[in-house]
């Protein structure tokens, strides 16, 4: 059953809800092997233009949506991520020190939510 079922398509009037709520670049991501998965993209309407694309794969240290996630594994998963796959540097702004991410983390668990 849980194979017949289309996520993107089911979580698409949420997605457009919260784009018109916002007007900002909404992502639907999923977590695979300790990465992000992009799923689904609708693009607000702002000038700013995330250039993620559908199917890319990104490291979860370095995306809203990754640190989003990351808040709400366990303790354990999360430092077992953060040990097997790294946190390279993508931006000038990727935090590459685990102490660093482990703070914003935090702040990441009390809102509920991670934004840039």
């Amino acid at each position: 059953m849980l194979e017949s079922i289309d996520f993107r398509s089911e979580a698409r009037q949420y997605l457009q809800e919260l784009e018109n709520t916002t007007n900002k670049v909404i992502h639907l991501v999923v977590y695979d092997q300790g990465e992000v998965v992009y799923i689904e993209k609708l693009e607000g309407n702002e000038m700013l233009r995330m250039h993620y694309k559908v199917g890319k794969r990104e490291p979860m240290h370095c995306t809203s949506v990754g640190k989003a996630i990351l808040a709400y594994l366990p303790s354990n998963v999360l430092l077992n991520i953060l040990e097997q796959k790294g946190m390279p540097m993508h931006t000038d702004k990727t935090i590459t020190n685990k102490d660093d991410f482990l703070q914003e983390f935090i702040q990441v668990r009390i809102k509920g939510y991670h934004w840039i």
